[in-house]
């Protein structure tokens, strides 16, 4: 993708793009034979993040002080030294006091995140949706890999103009799991997949693509039975889909990308399932 394509994307402007690199917040991309750079998935989920962050009222080196200290998610360049996140929030809040009028709406989102930090929640800049989605994930166990690897692809969807749709559709799919009893093992093969080495055996790989299609099956059938699947009209989603896409294939080694492909396989052989995003209808 072009800078002029991501910054559409992920709404902001070419300028900002060059600001965040001169910062260090955001890693430069290769550049083609022609000398554009050419960015990744993985670069435009890091550019919404930081958009996001710094809606909340963060400086731009917190920001990037705050995605250098993750550990297990995509590390990028820079040198900024790791900060208290608790306590800038904390620090943001009495500056926000002096605006009450102005400002309240964002006091209640700080208090709110000064909340969550203190039960351990793995997000700051995502919507109420998105961070229930990743506290349930945290509740049964994500590790740091995946909980890196799920908030950018659902920061990736929140960006499109259906992500909302989507976004409610896995929430919706969450509960049902959870209330069906499986949330324990669907986490624990989400965590077996990021930790699948790219020189993994063909037993190994079989293994897991076996016992995540016997999961996944039903509980897909069951789930579209119920509440069915997202249409995709006038090419809408298909978008939203490359650019997921797109991040796996930056993200997810060969082993990986085998196992993900033969899994839809086998669950697309029992239900009439492709991959496609789910919904409530």
């Amino acid at each position: 993708m072009r800078s002029k394509e991501v910054a559409e994307f992920a709404g902001v402007t070419v300028r900002t793009l060059r600001h965040y690199h001169q910062l260090g917040i955001l890693p430069e991309p290769q550049r083609s034979a022609n000398g554009y750079r050419e960015y990744g998935a993985v670069d435009v989920a890091r550019v919404l993040r930081i958009k996001r962050l710094a809606s909340l009222g963060f400086s731009l080196g917190q920001v990037g002080a705050m995605l250098n200290r993750e550990q297990g998610g995509i590390e990028a360049a820079g040198s900024l030294q790791p900060i208290d996140a608790y306590a800038a929030l904390d620090q943001l809040d009495i500056e926000l006091a002096e605006q009450i009028e102005l400002l309240r709406e964002k006091r209640r989102v700080i208090d709110q995140l000064k909340q969550e930090l203190s039960e351990a929640a793995p997000v700051l800049e995502a919507s109420p949706a998105i961070v229930a989605h990743m506290a349930l994930l945290h509740k049964y166990g994500a590790s740091s890999v995946l909980s890196a690897l799920e908030l950018e692809q659902i920061l990736l969807v929140s960006g499109h103009k259906e992500g909302e749709k989507v976004i409610d559709g896995i929430i919706r799919l969450d509960e049902f799991i959870e209330r069906e009893g499986g949330m324990d093992e669907y986490v624990a093969l989400s965590n077996e997949m990021m930790t699948l080495p790219a020189d993994a055996s063909d037993e190994e790989c079989e293994s897991l693509t076996r016992r995540a299609a016997e999961f996944f099956a039903p509980v897909l059938r069951d789930y579209l039975e119920r509440y069915g699947s997202m249409d995709e009209e006038d090419g809408e989603f298909e978008q939203l889909q490359w650019i997921i896409g797109l991040y796996e294939s930056e993200i997810y080694n060969d082993a990986q990308k085998r196992v993900t492909a033969a899994i839809l396989k086998r669950i697309s052989e029992e239900i009439d399932f492709d991959g496609t995003f789910l919904t409530q209808t």
